[in-house]
């Protein structure tokens, strides 16, 4: 089982959508947030797929 992990993106939105391409290409089986992912007036810009 393949798992990601993702952290302390602080709303920036570009390195999310890098690193969520790269996942999608590494046949990761589950993704799993630990926290920090929205921050400031730029969090609403975060895709809905998170």
């Amino acid at each position: 089982m393949r798992i990601a992990v993702l952290s302390d993106i602080h709303s920036n939105v570009f390195a999310l959508s890098a690193v969520l391409s790269d996942v999608s290409k590494r046949g990761v089986d589950v993704t799993v947030n630990l926290g920090d992912i929205l921050y400031g007036p730029i969090a609403r810009k975060i895709p809905t797929s998170c």
